[in-house]
């Protein structure tokens, strides 16, 4: 953007129609959008899937990627992590892609993989969200703001975080002083994003915004993967092969602890500030197999649901969304 002017303003002058938002269910979507058609139920012919369009879409003019067209019913600007962009390139799926509702919708997405956003404060400093979020001359009517984050932080702090220990119980393998620390850039990074919604003149003042947790992954030797190639991690698994923990129920304890601890500090942000929504989706998604070395159950990797799994989280968070006016 190297003016001020908000590429919407220019494509309202164009006047030129969008195409109407199809709905899902009712017949077979083009081959490119297969994976995308997969992940929605059937029974669901009165729903129609957001539109997910990035920054460079909106600069494009193009009418449909607008997200103040006013064929959209609601609109949603979504920041995060790779749960909201996981496996750009080559496209795969996330949360954001799963989202289906009543009414048509668009997400306008500033999410980046989590290799490129890797703590909750560099989310939170992003100028662009801060200019979609808070600057009239951007920012549209969000119906909510739509946040991921947190899960990177504790896979960049695992080392210090996951210790050697002794014994069965979990809490014996932790570092409290590390956990907590990474726990609190957490919270300080959101309480940064509160902070510019309710600034002075924001254009998002008050406007809810809706976090959800993370689901536990088993640790497994499952990394992402390119093109069929290695590329990153496994992540908990690396740790307790150095820490040479062996035992697997163990070593699932032990995340489940860490990925709790998380669960409970994100839920408590909803009791500090005000039209803050979080979604415990803990438990939605059926674990990876004990020493599945490839997409298991609901898991694409280690620490990534694969389409189905994603399509679990979106229906949790959909109802929300939903009931939002």
């Amino acid at each position: 953007m190297a003016t001020r002017r908000s590429p919407r303003k220019k494509a309202k002058r164009r006047g030129s129609p969008a195409p109407a938002p199809r709905r899902v269910g009712t017949r077979q979507r083009k081959a490119g959008q297969a994976s995308r058609t997969a992940a929605v139920p059937r029974s669901a012919a009165q729903l129609y899937a957001a539109r997910v369009v990035k920054l460079d879409e909106v600069a494009s003019g193009d009418p449909a990627a607008q997200p103040d067209n006013p064929q959209y019913a609601k609109r949603f600007l979504g920041e995060g992590d790779s749960w909201f962009s996981y496996n750009a390139v080559p496209h795969s799926a996330n949360v954001l892609e799963q989202i289906h509702l009543p009414a048509p919708c668009v997400v306008l997405t500033l999410a980046q993989p989590g290799d490129t956003i890797r703590h909750m404060g560099a989310i939170a400093s992003n100028p662009m969200l801060r200019r979609y979020l808070a600057d009239r001359n951007f920012a549209s009517n969000w119906n909510a703001i739509l946040l991921s984050g947190g899960g990177n932080d504790l896979i960049d702090a695992v080392e210090g975080i996951i210790v050697a220990g002794s014994g069965t119980n979990p809490d014996g393998w932790i570092n409290r002083t590390a956990l907590a620390d990474t726990l609190r850039t957490i919270e300080n990074g959101y309480a940064e994003i509160v902070t510019a919604r309710d600034a002075p003149g924001s254009a998002s003042a008050g406007k809810p915004i809706v976090v959800h947790t993370y689901d536990y992954p088993t640790p497994n030797n499952t990394p992402a993967t390119f093109l069929g190639v290695p590329a990153i991690g496994p992540w908990f698994w690396k740790r307790f092969e150095a820490l040479g923990v062996a035992d697997q129920r163990l070593r699932t304890a032990i995340t489940d602890y860490v990925l709790s601890r998380l669960a409970e500090t994100l839920l408590g942000l909803a009791t500090r500030f005000a039209n803050f929504r979080v979604i415990d989706t803990r438990g939605t998604l059926i674990r990876a197999a004990f020493g599945a070395t490839g997409n298991s159950n609901d898991w694409l990797n280690e620490i990534h649901p694969n389409s189905a799994g994603y399509r679990k989280i979106a229906d949790r968070i959909c109802p929300v969304l939903s009931a939002i006016p």
